[in-house]
């Protein structure tokens, strides 16, 4: 097989190969910093091996080859560099892929050079049905083009995290990317911006899952008993597109020992109160104080970590449990019904990755009393778990 010039992109113009009056190669870049030409093969294959011949018209064109790198794809993402032998007079370069591939990069390292070959020929080619193709394609919650994912549910932040999980179980092994450039508007200052690297680490593979028969991929389970969501489904996912970035886990660490925080002995609130009336029957707060305070008496040595929107419930806990009690000073809280992120007007993302790692530090607490709504939600994926929990 035979690769041919009717896919490809090349870092600088490319002059065919029946321009002046050559024969001997089917492409051509211009002079410059680090050349190369990608090739769509347009599905997925496998071969036994890549031979590249050379241009030998003379010396000097066969030595612009030198140090050729080629290297293979499946999402024009993750690049696999591959082996490549050349032969003595360089009018052969070779390599034996071990992995299937979509996508094909050759390349040369260097200012001031000129990449041409004489053709490119793939032996002992197979399809790979196993791999999924990517498709284009639009859902309720998002959009599919060109390997990548563009969350479009712009409303809280969790909130846009639950639905991104549910199209992300369903479409499971489809893309590649995930852009948020079109969401999380109310936590960032640029509207434009792709936050995504900032909160969470870049995994720029497809995942092979079978979520997609799980009920992750059927529903919202942020006003179901957490107990019955599918960890099973859900640990992969979260561990493949949901790893925090750098930043974030930095700030987890730097809270963790602002405040001393032992894990073990920790009792875990989340209280999530201004506009959540308006989506299900709030619990009086009463009840939480009073579950709270069941899980206190059991250990002398445990403390309560109260994470709440409202300033009335934060003061009730406080005031009720002294200095058995505490909160994040860095998480603004309310009085009114008005959800903090659009009290929020300065520093948004700082905002987003402080609510993310309050999130995390809740997960890892021993006991948990929550509130049922989509931050109580995303403290179970993280934790990996509902044991232990009390969801009210």
């Amino acid at each position: 097989m035979l690769l041919n010039m009717a896919k490809c992109a090349s870092s600088s113009k490319m002059i065919g190969h029946t321009a002046m009056g050559f024969d001997d190669y089917m492409f051509h870049t211009v002079s410059c910093y680090n050349p190369f030409i990608v090739f769509d093969i347009g599905d997925y294959i496998s071969a036994e091996k890549i031979l590249v011949h050379n241009r030998t018209l003379h010396e000097g064109a066969k030595e612009r080859a030198i140090d050729l790198i080629i290297e293979s794809s499946i999402d024009q993402n993750h690049w696999n560099e591959l082996a490549v032998r050349a032969t003595e007079d360089l009018s052969k370069f070779e390599t034996n892929p071990s992995h299937s591939f979509r996508f094909l990069r050759f390349s040369l390292d260097g200012l001031w050079r000129i990449l041409h070959l004489k053709n490119i020929e793939l032996i002992g080619v197979e399809k790979d049905a196993s791999i999924k193709k990517f498709a284009n394609r639009n859902t309720e919650f998002g959009i599919f083009y060109d390997n990548t994912f563009y969350p479009t549910h712009d409303f809280g932040f969790f909130s846009i995290l639950s639905t991104m999980l549910l199209e992300i179980s369903n479409n499971v092994g489809i893309f590649s990317r995930i852009d948020t450039s079109h969401c999380f508007t109310h936590f960032k200052d640029d509207p434009l911006q792709n936050i995504w690297p900032e909160l969470f680490q870049e995994n720029n593979t497809p995942l092979q899952s079978d979520a997609s028969t799980s009920l992750l991929a059927k529903k919202l389970f942020h006003h179901d008993p957490y107990s019955s969501i599918d960890f099973d489904a859900a640990n992969p996912l979260m561990a493949h597109y949901f790893s925090l970035s750098h930043s974030v886990q930095e700030l987890v660490e730097l809270l963790t020992e602002k405040y001393k925080i032992d894990y073990e002995n920790l009792i875990g609130v989340c209280y999530r109160g201004t506009d959540k009336f308006r989506e299900i029957s709030p619990v009086d707060m009463d009840v939480y104080l009073s579950q709270a305070e069941e899980l206190l008496n059991r250990n002398v040595k445990s403390k309560i970590l109260i994470q709440t929107d409202q300033l009335q419930v934060r003061n009730a806990f406080i005031e009720k449990f002294k200095d058995r009690c505490f909160f994040l000073d860095e998480m603004p809280v309310t009085e009114t019904q008005t959800v903090m992120h659009e009290i929020i007007q300065n520093e948004k993302l700082h905002f987003a990755k402080k609510l993310l790692a309050a999130v995390v530090i809740l997960s890892r607490a021993n006991h948990l009393v929550l509130s049922t709504c989509n931050v109580s939600y995303w403290i179970c994926l993280f934790r990996k778990s509902a044991a232990n929990t009390i969801q009210l």
